[in-house]
């Protein structure tokens, strides 16, 4: 409400805005609204406080309680609300002048009996209501019982259709049918983007299940977590890491020292490391590196130090670098001993200290049009070939497994 700046002993005009041609007027700190054509007073100046009309009526304040008054000066609901706030579909939040809490209607009708310590309004249109033994309950706007009186705490997890209910430090999932999904009996649970449940029982071990509370990933990691902008679960034991799908499938083992989701999603760089230092820290010495795809095969085993992703083809090399980095380049001179993958999963190996450029044209052109299941396959197309270039001789003699 806006008040004038300036006070009279008479009745004055104010500048406060109307609805339907009613406004706002203020005479010695008190309150009162007018009809803008009569100039007729609707009410007598008794009230402290009168919000703006937005609606048909509008909260009132007199004697530091509260009402609702209706436009033609109507109390719709009398000022004797200690609090009184609008929540939904013409229904309050009140408080009685005892203390105690109630919902009632626009027409002042009681909805829910004023017997409880504490009311909340939930994002679905329900109550989260308090009794005399700071016990909870949930109720809907008929005031008919979804949730019993059984909890020490009940809260609405955000942008969702449940509750999370708590018992001496444990908690379960309740949905707004009042149906109870995951009993009260776990010591964290927390929502998932795709609406599924991370547990974690009394012993500090986890597992993941869905809304209807069937068990996806059972109780075996020590933690278990979402992987940020993916389908993905991260599980752990320990230092090691795995991946599971959303439907529960494993992708990746839980063997690895640390999982990367790169390219577009599309792929996974696992490392182990050769110490137990803490994790993340990569020394680069003995350390492995590998890649797997989304589905959960292994393109390259972990046993390289380095990996270069070029377009086509990955480079997987071992090196004697102290630190561990990505080639931006293939630099043939520092590398000994190198393997060449498809990103399929095919192998073709090679001790030369350089590829010949010759057969990294030939990779672009042609191994990206034939899918090859085995070595075989590779040797019989060299050979195949080999009349028109005896290079692809050669090639085939040396890059098969």
């Amino acid at each position: 409400m806006r008040k004038n700046s300036k006070k009279f002993n008479n009745e004055i005009d104010t500048t406060i805005p109307f609805f339907n041609g009613i406004k706002i007027v203020e005479s010695n700190g008190l309150f009162a609204i007018q009809d803008c054509l009569s100039h007729r007073l609707l009410t007598d100046y008794i009230y402290n406080q009168i919000d703006e009309f937005k609606h048909s009526y509008t909260k009132v304040q007199r004697n530091n309680c509260y009402g609702y008054l209706r436009y033609d000066g109507k109390e719709i609901i009398p000022c004797i609300y200690s609090i009184l706030e609008e929540c939904f579909d013409n229904y309050f939040i009140a408080k009685d002048m005892w203390g105690y809490y109630g919902i009632i209607d626009r027409m002042n009708n009681v909805i829910i009996p004023f017997n409880y310590f504490g009311i909340t309004k939930t994002y679905n249109n329900c109550f989260i209501i308090k009794n005399e033994d700071s016990n909870f309950a949930v109720v809907d706007c008929h005031g008919n019982l979804i949730i019993d009186f059984n909890y020490q705490e009940i809260s609405e997890i955000p942008n969702s259709d449940f509750y999370i209910v708590y018992n001496d430090l444990m908690c379960g999932i309740y949905d707004l049918r009042g149906r109870e999904i995951i009993p009260c009996k776990y010591s964290d649970i927390s929502k998932t983007y795709y609406n599924c449940f991370i547990l974690k029982n009394v012993e500090g071990v986890c597992a993941v299940v869905d809304c209807h509370g069937n068990l996806i990933i059972d109780f075996n990691y020590q933690e278990i977590s979402e992987y940020p902008n993916s389908e993905f679960y991260k599980v752990s034991n320990g230092s090691m890491d795995g991946i599971y799908d959303l439907w529960g499938r494993e992708i990746i083992p839980c063997k690895y020292s640390y999982i990367s989701l790169i390219v577009n999603n599309s792929f996974f760089i696992v490392y182990k490391y050769n110490n137990q230092k803490e994790r993340g820290i990569y020394d680069g010495r003995g350390n492995q590196v590998g890649l797997y795809d989304i589905r959960g095969n292994e393109i390259v085993p972990c046993k390289y130090s380095n990996l270069l992703l070029r377009n086509d083809s990955i480079i997987a090399s071992y090196e004697k670098y102290e630190k561990y980095e990505f080639l931006n380049e293939f630099r043939n001179d520092k590398i000994e001993l190198y393997s060449l993958y498809t990103y399929q999963g095919y192998l073709l190996e090679s001790n030369l200290s350089k590829i010949p450029e010759f057969i990294d044209d030939f990779y672009k052109c042609i191994f990206r049009r034939y899918p090859f299941t085995n070595s075989d396959d590779i040797r019989s197309l060299g050979w195949w070939f080999s009349i028109s270039s005896a290079k692809l001789i050669f090639f085939s003699k040396t890059f098969t497994r």
